[in-house]
């Protein structure tokens, strides 16, 4: 008898990581290469011309072809506009940045309440890397007009390869639950765009790192945050060990495009197979190939330091929404459960 349940126990947990690990198919590859493309190819072509400038418009085309696949072509391209504005702002006044990241955050949450908060916390995610000192402050247009090239190259290709909604859909949000998320975002992700700025002495030019890893924790669905999260800092845990690893072999600068060009090929195509392998390979790209633009920088190690710090604050606003929610709404608060039980 001890036996059995042994093995039994062993085929439930066995089953359990299975579950957890692997949740669906891929991707079609027709998508997977048309996001890849719609992303590097503005990156590639800045590059060729001014070649400091190369992450801008990256940035640009990733905040729309994924705003694009979660929402469609106006909402991202609503969302782009109001990204374009803060960057702007955040360029000209820097000490205003946490300010513009609390607006952007209670954006996000008023395009939540109608189902399309993913394309606003995207546009959240990359507007974290213009608060830095990775992006040139002394042209501002120039910025924010490569950033608007970039998305409106990767809105061409999206719509070659119908890349429109192929996210899962978001439920919409009754208007308690919007309100008390946004302001729970606005907060953690104004912090964090402070506590970055604050901590650049210690952590080079990548203070960044803080706010951009605590809203991609907040990237729906809600309903599944605390599981997503878990695999978010799994995957994140092992892309880091991946990246030492790179690192150490002291790669050209082609054969570290290479890896990293192929690792977010490999995210875009298993995100919806296996989220923790999934962002173990857009780990190992983020921290290769901004170590291309900023070398000799402790970047890993920042990358893993933000993500466990971002993890830990988006986990204790998670627990406060319940309790608010609990209070002021227990109808908004059933909603959430209800999501996360059927999903």
């Amino acid at each position: 008898m001890a036996s059995e349940k042994t093995s039994w126990s062993l085929a439930s947990l066995g089953q359990w990581l299975w579950d957890f690990i692997f949740e669906g198919s891929p991707v079609p590859l027709r998508l997977a290469l048309g996001t890849t493309f719609a992303t590097f190819a503005p990156a590639v072509i800045v590059f060729l011309i001014v070649p400091h400038m190369t992450p801008v418009p990256f940035l640009g085309a990733l905040a729309m072809i994924n705003g694009i696949r979660g929402s469609g072509y106006r909402m991202a391209t609503l969302s782009i506009l109001v990204g374009a504005c803060a960057i702007y702002l955040v360029l000209l006044f820097g000490a205003w940045a946490p300010l513009i990241a609390a607006a952007l955050a209670m954006i996000s949450g008023l395009f939540g309440s109608f189902g399309h908060a993913r394309p606003m916390i995207v546009v959240c995610i990359t507007w974290s890397v213009f608060t830095g000192q990775i992006i040139p402050e002394n042209n501002p247009e120039l910025v924010v007009g490569l950033y608007l090239s970039g998305a409106l190259a990767s809105f061409l290709v999206a719509r070659l390869t119908s890349a429109s909604n192929s996210f899962p859909s978001e439920d919409e949000r009754s208007r308690t639950h919007a309100l008390i998320l946004g302001v729970l975002f606005a907060s953690g992700f104004a912090f964090a765009t402070w506590f970055g700025r604050q901590y650049f002495d210690l952590l080079g030019n990548h203070g960044y790192f803080f706010p951009l890893a605590f809203a991609f924790l907040c990237l729906p669905p809600h309903s599944l945050f605390f599981g997503n999260a878990i695999k978010r800092c799994l995957g994140t845990g092992l892309g880091w060990l991946v990246s030492i690893g790179l690192n150490d072999l002291s790669l050209p600068i082609w054969g570290s495009v290479v890896i990293g060009v192929s690792c977010f090929f490999l995210f875009q195509w298993l995100l919806s197979w296996s989220k923790l392998i999934a962002i173990m390979f857009v780990t190992t790209a983020i921290i290769v190939l901004i170590g291309i633009f900023a070398p000799d920088k402790p970047i890993a190690e920042e990358r893993m330091d933000a993500v466990l710090a971002a993890a830990a604050m988006a986990t204790v606003l998670a627990f406060i929404a319940m309790g608010v929610l609990k209070v002021v709404s227990p109808k908004a608060l059933r909603e959430l459960i209800g999501a996360s039980s059927n999903s």
